[in-house]
């Protein structure tokens, strides 16, 4: 049988053979929307990101913040639940799961 871990590790390795060089281009773009608080744009190239690669905690991870910064508190909570479904440690999501629901 496989062990938690082992299904976490191969949740986590496939989530990073789906980073392509298109995500990456995709990530750019969405970080330099960000830079400049262009929240809907940096979404739409972050959707991008999630079409191709549904794992990407990263990706996730963004999209939550900033449906956080528009005051889209339950969009950000599933975006960190999703990121906490893949790798259910991660720190990043927990504290940001925190912030929303307090």
């Amino acid at each position: 049988t496989h062990t938690r871990s082992t299904i976490m590790r191969i949740k986590s390795m496939h989530a990073n053979i789906l980073n392509t060089p298109e995500t990456e281009q995709y990530f750019s773009e969405a970080e330099a929307h960000i830079k400049n608080e262009e929240w809907v744009e940096a979404l739409g190239k972050l959707e991008k990101v999630l079409n191709i690669n549904p794992a990407s905690i990263k990706a996730l991870i963004y999209s939550g913040n900033i449906y956080f910064n528009l005051s889209k508190p339950e969009k950000a909570e599933e975006k960190y639940q999703m990121v906490l479904s893949i790798d259910p440690r991660n720190e990043t999501a927990r504290r940001n799961l925190e912030a929303v629901t307090n």
